[in-house]
């Protein structure tokens, strides 16, 4: 019985350990890989399947990052975007919290860090993101 009870208390430890949680902002920061949109562009462009196994479920900071629409039309969550206009276009929605977002307004230059998700052709979701 000692050993069942054991055995029971292990799987449960091992349950609570692999529950998933969402990375503080200060994890994240310290974490995150600093990327130019440039260069995601160049290796999405190059080889899609390539920077998808790159860049998803990576913590990144982006530096250079121009706020084109604030909206959440279609969507559950409210979320910025933002382009990169030239040879081709780099779309990228950030999901930040209602009050980073409120802070913000179209044309602001920000920060920010969050993790990448890669859902196609020349377009990223910055999930659990904050401004910075």
């Amino acid at each position: 019985m000692k050993k069942l009870i054991a055995l029971l208390m292990v799987l449960l430890l091992g349950v609570s350990l692999c529950a998933c949680t969402t990375m503080s902002k200060e994890d994240m920061i310290s974490e995150a890989t600093t990327l130019l949109r440039r260069d995601v562009i160049n290796d999405m462009e190059e080889n899609f399947v390539n920077a998808k196994e790159k860049y998803n479920g990576m913590v990144a900071r982006f530096n250079d990052v121009t706020v084109n629409d604030i909206s959440s039309k279609g969507f559950s969550s409210d979320y910025i975007m933002t382009f990169d206009y030239g040879f081709t276009t780099l779309g990228m929605d950030i999901r930040l919290s209602k009050d980073d977002i409120m802070k913000l307004k179209e044309g602001d230059e920000v920060n920010v860090v969050g993790i990448i998700k890669v859902n196609y052709d020349n377009h990223i979701t910055l999930k659990d993101a904050h401004l910075i």
